[in-house]
């Protein structure tokens, strides 16, 4: 390869507000570190949150939007490859890294596009930058077939310069023995973030789900994520819920890995998905899925398959698919080991990292002229 230098711009997951894309930056920084691949990682932490890793690939980025654009502005070696996660902390490094293309052209510019939205106009630094950087980059990523879509029709950036990098798991996930139990009373668990002003993990239309489902079932439901949690605890009250609901709150990994393995089931009425990495992770470790046909989500979940699909905003049709679900133990079992077997097949960080590094590879062999079909599936 003729490359020089892969310098990697992104979150770190630390902290009570770490997201996919923190968890997403990191992970596949580090996948692609033990393929051998020399990186250099600037880690961007969140707000009030400080770098400390003994790892010699990381160092701290720069706090404010200015003096990230400002080291980003300045020249680097000829070839090197910058690969900038976008986001809210990254957004200067996007803007500096754009200039020195613009102003140098002897780098390949790589922006990462985590959660773009369809709209008419730029309404946020963040989607100004990312436009205005996914104009100019050599390759935008996206994390789906329907967030290249959005990409695609957000940025207008040709489709032909928008490769799909699916998300990972850790390896640690899919070396547990799944176990299913055989116990009358079951336990649906649900992770995400809680609160957000649209309601986007469909955490309401759950538990506006669950009277239904305790008519027939005897279920408790636990639910995993951080924010306010003051209007639903509020809403399962009137529903006369709150012995059958338990609010977790934010959980580091290791301990939210207890909770995928002790449950049942994984609900998840999400609205809108660019990839949905709590699924994954909730199939690695053999849950049988319960969702909707929002987004990306049959992309990672096929339904029928490792899980069960439902229209969203819908709690009735909810309902009855945890019910048909809860009736069914050899369908969930089969659910269970389908849901693994996709994971393993598609959705590792190694997965991931190889797609990634093909798409290095390409970039850098293409005609300088050349600027697209670079897809990396």
């Amino acid at each position: 390869m003729k490359f020089k230098k892969i310098l990697m711009i992104g979150g770190m997951p630390i902290g009570d507000k770490v997201g996919g894309g923190d968890i997403a930056s990191y992970s596949l920084a580090r996948a692609l570190i033990d393929m051998g691949t020399d990186i250099e990682y600037v880690a961007v932490p969140p707000k009030g949150y400080r770098i400390e890793s003994s790892e010699d690939f990381i160092r701290a980025g720069a706090e404010t939007i200015i003096s990230q654009a400002l080291e980003g502005a300045k020249r680097l070696p000829d070839g090197t490859i910058v690969h900038i996660h976008a986001s809210h902390d990254t957004q200067g490094y996007m803007l500096g890294y754009t200039i020195n293309k613009i102003i140098y052209n002897n780098i390949k510019l790589i922006i990462h596009v985590l959660a773009p939205k369809v709209y008419s106009f730029p309404r946020s630094p963040i989607e100004i930058f990312s436009i205005f950087s996914g104009k100019y980059s050599d390759l935008v990523f996206a994390l789906s077939e329907y967030s290249k879509e959005n990409i695609h029709r957000s940025y207008g950036i040709p489709l032909d310069n928008i490769g799909v990098s699916y998300l990972g798991v850790e390896e640690s996930f899919l070396k547990v023995p799944i176990v299913r139990k055989k116990e009358k009373k079951s336990t649906l668990l649900f992770v995400g973030r809680i609160g957000d002003r649209k309601n986007q993990k469909g955490l309401d239309v759950l538990l506006e789900s669950m009277p239904s489902i305790l008519k027939e079932k005897d279920v408790s439901l636990r639910i995993v994520g951080p924010g306010r949690i003051e209007s639903y605890a509020s809403t399962a009250k009137k529903l006369a819920l709150s012995e059958k609901i338990r609010f977790l709150g934010f959980m580091r990994h290791e301990d939210l890995f207890r909770e995928y393995s002790a449950a049942d089931m994984f609900v998840f009425p999400s609205r809108r998905e660019s990839f949905g990495l709590v699924l994954a992770e909730a199939m690695a470790l053999g849950l049988p899925i319960v969702s909707t046909l929002s987004g990306a989500i049959p992309e990672v979940v096929q339904d029928g398959e490792n899980g069960i699909l439902v229209p969203p905003d819908n709690p009735e049709e909810l309902a009855k698919a945890v019910i048909s679900l809860l009736d069914s133990p050899d369908k969930m079992d089969e659910m269970s080991r389908k849901g693994r077997e996709r994971v393993e097949l598609d959705f590792t960080w190694k997965k991931a990292a190889e797609r990634v590094l093909n798409c290095y590879k390409e970039l850098i062999d293409a005609p300088a002229s050349a600027k697209g079909d670079i897809h990396g599936h």
